[in-house]
Formats: structure tokens, C-alpha cells, sequence
């Protein structure tokens, strides 16, 4: 006999075959995800414990962004920063990035500084923030397309 003659005279094939629709969605829905993934030339590294056990999330080393009028345009996740002239310059808009998006930026000398600067143009932080090492880091998250909102900062320099 067949087997799927066998599941439509078992009593449990109901079940069965919910069982398999829903391990087949999940799989649909990995499989979504891991092809953003890729068409957005993001980097995930999966650890020896899955994607959400202790494995490290990865992103793109820093690139260097330079303040033209107090703007940067962000194009990934992690970006250093510098001054555009002289030793010290506000940054006030960070341009880039979508509703949802976070973005890591530091300071890209310990001889010049940069002034994230709290509620001019698109930031609101919690107050201004002087970068002048290159160990000092701000994370944000992008609200609503258009504004960025202080996660974290470390203000790590000597």
C-alpha cells in the first residue's frame, strides 16, 4: 500500500500534515531571510551555536566618513569619523540608512575631535558628545527614516 495511502487511513495524518506545512513556512522563512541577507550585502556569521545562540553578529570594518557642514551620508553599518577642516567640527545630520537601521561611529584621530551635536539636524542624543579619541564610540538607531536616536556611547579615550 501506497504511503500516502497509509496517511489517509491514519487517524493522525491531520496533524502530520500540519506539522510538515509549518516546518516547511519555517524553512521558507530562513530561507528569506538569508537571501536579504545577501541581496543586501549584509554580513551575518553564524556561530557554532546558531544565529541567536552565542554566535557574534559581524559587520563590515569601519570606513571613514568626513564631515562636510556638520553632514555625513552613513552607507553601512560602522563608520569612523573626521573633521572636515581644523582640529574640531559638529556633526549634526547623519544621512543614510532606514527606519530600524543602527549605526556604530567613532572618531577617526585622537588629535582631532568631533562634536556629535544633541537635537541640531537629525540627532537626539543624550546631550552633545565630544569624539576626540579614536576609542570613543555612539551607537544610534534610525526612527522613522529621518531621525537618529542615541543607543549607547563610550567615551573611551585617555
Amino acid at each position: 500500500m501506497p504511503v500516502l495511502d497509509l496517511l489517509e487511513l491514519n487517524p493522525f495524518s491531520d496533524k502530520v500534515e500540519e506539522v510538515v506545512d509549518d516546518i516547511n513556512d519555517r524553512i521558507r522563512r530562513i530561507n528569506d531571510f538569508f537571501r536579504d541577507v545577501s541581496e543586501n550585502e549584509h554580513q551575518v556569521t553564524v556561530g557554532p551555536n546558531g544565529l541567536f545562540g552565542s554566535a557574534f553578529v559581524h559587520v563590515k570594518a569601519s570606513s571613514e566618513l568626513t564631515i562636510a557642514s556638520g553632514v555625513v551620508t552613513a552607507g553601512q553599518t560602522f563608520h569612523s569619523i573626521d573633521v572636515e577642516t581644523g582640529s574640531t567640527d559638529d556633526l549634526n545630520t547623519i544621512n543614510g540608512g532606514g527606519d530600524g537601521d543602527i549605526i556604530i561611529i567613532k572618531a577617526e584621530h585622537d588629535d582631532r575631535t568631533v562634536v556629535v551635536k544633541d537635537g541640531t539636524g537629525n540627532l537626539r542624543t543624550a546631550g552633545d558628545f565630544s569624539m576626540n579619541n579614536s576609542t570613543d564610540t555612539m551607537m544610534l538607531i534610525n526612527s522613522g527614516g529621518s531621525t537618529w536616536l542615541e543607543l549607547s556611547r563610550s567615551n573611551n579615550g585617555a
